[in-house]
This record gives C-alpha cells, structure tokens and sequence, in this order.
C-alpha cells in the first residue's frame, strides 16, 4: 500500500511543482494531482518518466490541436513538441506559455521585431497579440484565422457598406480585397498603406491622369492628394468625403461667394 496520498506523496520530493501551483495558470491536471496521467510512477523510457513522447503525450488529450498538427499549415513548433512554446505544469502566463505572447512569438519570427517601430502598425501587431488574426497551431494559409477581407471585416466594418453600391462601390473594399492598398503587419506609410498615397491610388485610377493629358489640372488632383477630397471606404456618391471638402482650401472664397448671394 501507498505510505501516502499519491499527490502528496510526489510532493514529498518534488516540492518545486508545489511552489508551481502557486502560478496565475495551472495545467488542470496539474491542479487535480494528477501526476500519474503524464508520468510513469516507477519507470519509462523517456526522460522524466514520460508515458508517451511529445506532442503524442499532449495531444492525447488535446484533440483539437491534434487536427490542426494534420492540417497543411501546421505551426512549424506543434509537430516539434508543445515545450518550445508552453510549459508542462504551470506559468504566469495565460495557456501556459513561456512568456507573454508577442515576445514569444518575436523569439521566431525575427522580421516582425522591427513592425512596432513602424510609421503605422496594426494594433494586433502593436500589442503583441498575434492570435487576434492568427491561429497558433494550425488551420489555413500563414495560419490565419480567416482569409482575406473576411478575416479584416471582423473589425474593420467597411467592406459591407461598399457591397450595398453595387457599381459605385470601390472594387478592393467591395472585393474584400484590402492587401490591395493595404500591409497587414506595417508600413512606413500611413494607415498601412503599401505605397506613399501619391502614388497609390494611381494605380488604378492612372487613366484618369491620361484622359486629362494638357488640360489644368486641380492642384490635388495634380499632385495626387486624391485624399484631400475622398475616402477611400464610405457611403457617399463617388467617395467624396461628407459635408463640403471645398472648403478645406476654398473657404475664403466660399464666404465671399455667400456674401455675393445674399445681396
């Protein structure tokens, strides 16, 4: 017979899971005394008395995980073993990771360590929490949760206000195809912009610029400040942006013209 309670027992030697229960976050079977569900009591072939190698050990448990492994995105560190990204009995962080989540993810993915220091960044990507979009295990392609412009309209609520247009819709926000203007991650121009906003609406709309060839052109027009007059997502007829946008550079005129009226 057992000289004590098997979780006390273990305990007995193995005081430093003790003082892990102590943690924000306590794997379940952890916290049940559980040991033997993960551990072989006397012996095994694998270091610390494993019953299984990992991640065959967790995903007896963890089923979902074990068909997001099989998919053919799987996160490069799930087929390795859960240990490069959790820890087996407890942590101060959420889901047992290592460490807060943006860190943790920077530790691999080193081009992303320069995107918060970017002109804009996405606030997902500011804040390091990389599974807003993502999913850390597995699933479609670069892992995203949802593709496209579906994934963006989770947030950003812009996509069905150009679909109601119909033909006066702008096609990439109509499309949900907003990779078109936009970086997902960031950029060096504003609002993620791909390119600088002169020249980004020009490549789609450079036929405007052709038919116009010789004629005196709208300083704006002229210079590409296409943002000046128009949004880019919005309900109003040809984008122009609500109330009078003439005023931002006409307004002295604006007022002598109502003066003149009103004789």
């Amino acid at each position: 017979a057992l000289s004590d309670g098997r979780p006390s027992l273990c305990l007995q030697c193995h005081d430093g899971v003790e003082k892990e229960l102590q943690k924000k976050a306590v794997h379940w079977i952890v916290q049940d005394n559980i040991c033997w569900g993960c551990h072989s009591p006397h012996a095994a072939d694998r270091e610390s008395l494993l019953k299984e190698a990992q991640p065959r050990l967790c995903l007896d448990c963890h089923y979902d995980i074990e068909q997001k492994a099989r998919s053919k995105s799987a996160h490069a560190p799930v087929a390795k073993g859960c240990g490069d990204c959790h820890l087996h009995h407890a942590s101060d962080h959420a889901q047992l990771l290592k460490q807060a989540q943006g860190p943790l993810c920077l530790g691999c993915h080193a081009p992303a360590r320069k995107w918060a220091s970017q002109r804009s960044a996405h606030d997902p990507v500011r804040s390091g929490d990389c599974t807003y979009c993502h999913d850390a295990h597995g699933g479609g392609k670069k892992l995203v949760l949802k593709e496209g412009g579906e994934l963006c309209a989770e947030c950003h609520e812009v996509q069905a206000g150009e679909e109601g247009k119909k033909d006066g819709g702008h096609p990439p926000v109509a499309m949900g195809d907003c990779r078109a203007c936009h970086v997902v991650h960031a950029s060096d121009f504003g609002a993620l912009l791909t390119v600088k906003p002169e020249t980004l609406c020009a490549g789609c709309h450079e036929d405007m610029y052709e038919k116009r060839a010789g004629a005196k052109l709208h300083s704006p027009f002229k210079s590409g400040d296409c943002a000046s007059c128009h949004t880019a997502h919005g309900d109003t007829a040809h984008l122009v942006r609500p109330g009078d946008p003439c005023t931002k550079c006409h307004g002295a005129a604006e007022r002598d013209w109502a003066r003149l009226r009103s004789r």
